[in-house]
């Protein structure tokens, strides 16, 4: 069963910040209460690239590679830092041992964590009795990644939810084979 179910623009346009973001999106994921403003404000100058890596976790699943660039979005959670001209609202490169350091904070404070062997075992069986139910790799893909999200789980690369996606499918259709050849004979049985 083949495994790549989105073209390389596709996969590009999930690992990215969405083009367009409602102002709903916005109130919702990127929004700061007390305890995300102090966590950030740790971050001097960096702290409006924690909130939006914060805010993008919290909509996406995961933290992009390229923080969001608007800068409309940048001055939201600028503004909720409460001191515009202390802060760097353009946005700079983060060197990337910062990044991680900065991603592993963000990731904790939010309550979130990046699945282990454990986790991914445990979508194993629950994407077995989904694909029992959906057979398209798309409407699974989508359920995996609200699975993710209820469980505070950092999303794995698309690669990851591929093969989980075709692994599931194949063992729903063995499955599904199995359970209907249940009392037939030999005879019975055509292939």
């Amino acid at each position: 069963m083949p495994t790549g179910l989105f073209s390389s623009k596709q996969r590009a346009a999930l690992d990215a910040f969405p083009e367009v973001l409602s102002d709903e999106a916005r109130d919702q994921h990127f929004w700061l209460s007390d305890a995300d403003l102090g966590f950030v404000g740790r971050f001097g100058d960096g702290a409006v690239d924690v909130a939006l890596m914060l805010g993008s976790l919290r909509m996406l699943g995961f933290v992009p590679a390229d923080l969001p660039d608007s800068a409309e979005l940048r001055a939201f959670v600028a503004g909720h830092l409460r001191s515009n001209e202390e802060f760097d609202v353009t946005g700079s490169e983060i060197p990337e041992r910062s990044r991680r350091h900065r991603l592993a904070a963000t990731v904790e404070h939010a309550g979130w964590r990046r699945p282990g062997k454990s986790d991914l075992k445990l979508l194993d069986g629950w994407l077995l009795e989904r694909a029992m139910e959906h057979d398209k790799p798309q409407v699974l893909f989508g359920l995996t990644l609200d699975w993710l999200r209820v469980e505070r789980l950092v999303r794995p690369g698309i690669t990851v939810i591929e093969r989980a996606v075709a692994k599931a499918r194949e063992q729903a259709w063995g499955e599904t084979f199995d359970r209907l050849s249940l009392g037939l004979s030999d005879d019975g049985m055509t292939y």
